[in-house]
């Protein structure tokens, strides 16, 4: 081989053997393993809410880490590496691998209560909570009495006082200070309101006492009940602290002011302030300085005791009222006007207690059709035992209807063992279609009135009518009857009915249908019925009879004259039943 091709391949055998040096330090270079990166922890600074957590990594490392906090109680740390905030404060967290350490500073905040201080009335509620922290709330209260506060933090207030609210979160207590006050007095309405004398009768200062009642439709507090004069001024107050719904509450007042004094003759009446609400009586009780009576208030248990004939008319200004008669009373003649009227009958109770009323002249007033002692008697009056004598009844009209009694013109009560001695009736009605009704106890009874143990001891009963028509009925108990007589007696009467279609009766004129007569006797008495019509009936006990008759008895020594006449009732006027 010449030098030429020698050095030839000498060059190619040279870059043959660099190429392969390179290749193998290539070879090499990818074999050996690359430096490992060192372990780091993922945040070497953090800052936390109590309460709140974050979890801390240790990387580049796959070994065991032990985890530590310098100050667990303001920042704890898991085996895996979450730190727990506790309290407001700093602290370093290490995480330890091996003999290396790693660590991260802590900065701990304190969580943010949305109230530091709440003020709530009773039975207001309020939810506290945590603005910044997510941590696991426990909730009390110092005072349960006061206030109270839910797992989640709702406060209920309860009663007036203060109190302490905590919220434990991790390890720190955070306070709100409730103070309670007491609510505003709910609104309420009287359901019930009642204002009257207790014991019943009217109020008389010094004698009586006048009791409120009422309930109202909320339980509330702080209940004023006030008590009125005429002109709405507050005599007088009573304070209630509590008031429940529904329940009645009671109190009296004897009729004196503030200062000491009486209210005086007045008209007062109840308010009920409760809350924003008033209510008002719907009545004015009367309240009277002076007794109008020799005694007593009106009452059952303290009737008022009537003296002498001034009282005696006073009654008038007293309807529902117990009287007593203490004295007889001499009426000396004057006149008497009727008391009550159609819109105002008696409804109360008068005892003549067997005193006597004499020599009285009773009038009908000037817009009544009747003349009695008591115009009108409702279904709750009564009188009992009153004896009149020598007293006369005289009722002069020119209305439709004219009613004359010496103690009733329209019953729809109670008149129980009176006697009637040597009185008078006269009732006299002019024009053609009047009614004339006379009687000596009562001239017209209505179905629910009642007339038993009564007796007419003498005396001239009478009717008249001018006119060639209508009806003049004279009865010697009551001339027009629907309701019952019962043991009764008549003697020595002198009746008359003059003119027109006239009835006259020992004990009534005609009695009705539903009208009852049951053991009633007349005696010695003489009735004279006269008429133009044909149509005059005198009868021993009725004139004419719808109704029923038991147990009566007519005297022979008495007379009847008339068209149609019947110791009982004439035949032609009896369409009832009667038995003797």
């Amino acid at each position: 081989m010449g030098r030429n091709k020698r050095r030839q391949y000498g060059k190619i055998g040279r870059g043959m053997m660099v190429g392969l040096l390179l290749a193998c330090a290539c070879i090499f270079l990818m074999q050996e393993p690359a430096q490992a990166a060192s372990p780091q922890i993922s945040s070497k600074k953090i800052s936390l809410v109590v309460g709140n957590s974050k979890t801390l990594k240790l990387k580049n490392n796959k070994k065991k880490v032990v985890w530590k906090s310098s100050k667990s109680s303001v920042a704890k740390v898991s085996s895996k590496g979450v730190v727990t905030a506790q309290k407001r404060g700093t602290a370093t967290v290490t995480a330890k691998v091996g003999k290396k350490k790693y660590t991260c500073k802590v900065t701990v905040k304190d969580a943010k209560l949305n109230r530091s201080s709440l003020s709530l009335t009773e039975k207001k509620s309020y939810q506290l909570k945590f603005t910044n922290s997510k941590g696991k709330v426990k909730w009390s209260s110092a005072n349960k009495s006061v206030a109270t506060v839910s797992s989640k933090g709702a406060v209920k207030a309860v009663k007036a006082g203060k109190t302490t609210i905590k919220a434990k979160v991790a390890s720190s207590t955070y306070q709100c200070q409730v103070t309670v006050k007491k609510a505003p007095p709910a609104d309420a309405t009287a359901t019930t309101l009642e204002f009257y004398t207790a014991g019943g009768g009217d109020f008389i200062c010094g004698l009586s006492k006048a009791e409120v009642k009422f309930a109202l439709d909320t339980s509330t507090t702080k209940v004023e009940a006030q008590i009125l004069d005429a002109a709405d001024q507050v005599v007088y107050k009573k304070s209630f602290a509590t008031c429940r719904k529904g329940q009645s509450y009671t109190f009296q007042w004897d009729g004196r002011k503030a200062d000491g004094s009486y209210v005086g003759d007045n008209s007062c009446r109840v308010r009920i302030k409760a809350g924003k609400k008033e209510t008002l009586s719907a009545n004015y009780l009367t309240v009277s300085e002076k007794n109008d009576f020799a005694g007593g208030n009106g009452s059952q248990k303290n009737p008022y005791q009537v003296a002498d004939l001034a009282q005696l008319q006073k009654v008038s200004q007293h309807n529902g009222c117990y009287f007593v008669q203490t004295d007889n009373i001499d009426g000396n003649y004057a006149d008497f006007i009727a008391m009550f009227r159609e819109d105002n009958p008696f409804v109360g109770t008068y005892d003549g207690a067997g005193k006597t009323i004499s020599n009285l002249l009773i009038k009908n007033t000037s817009d009544g059709d009747g003349s009695a002692m008591f115009y009108i008697v409702g279904e709750k009056g009564l009188l009992k035992n009153i004896t009149l004598s020598n007293c006369s009844a005289n009722l002069g009209t020119k209305l439709k209807r004219g009613y004359g009694a010496c103690l009733v013109a329209k019953n729809s009560g109670s008149i129980q063992g009176c006697v009637f001695d040597n009185c008078t009736t006269l009732t006299n009605v002019e024009g053609n279609g009047k009614y004339g009704y006379s009687g000596i106890i009562c001239a017209e009874q209505q179905e629910t009135g009642s007339i038993t143990g009564c007796k007419v001891l003498g005396g001239n009963l009478n009717v008249t009518l001018s006119g060639w028509d209508g009806n003049r009925n004279a009865g010697g108990i009551v001339a027009n009857n629907y309701g019952k007589v019962i043991n009764c007696s008549v003697e020595n009467l002198k009746g008359e009915s003059i003119s027109g279609f006239g009835r006259i009766g020992g004990i009534v004129a005609v009695n009705q249908g539903s009208g009852k007569l049951i053991n009633v006797k007349v005696s010695a008495t003489e009735l004279n019925c006269s008429g133009t019509q044909g149509n005059s009936y005198a009868g021993g006990i009725a004139a004419e009879n719808k109704g029923q008759i038991s147990g009566w008895s007519w005297g022979n020594d008495g007379t009847l004259t008339g068209n149609k006449t019947g110791d009982c009732c004439p035949d032609a006027g009896n369409s009832g039943i009667i038995t003797q």
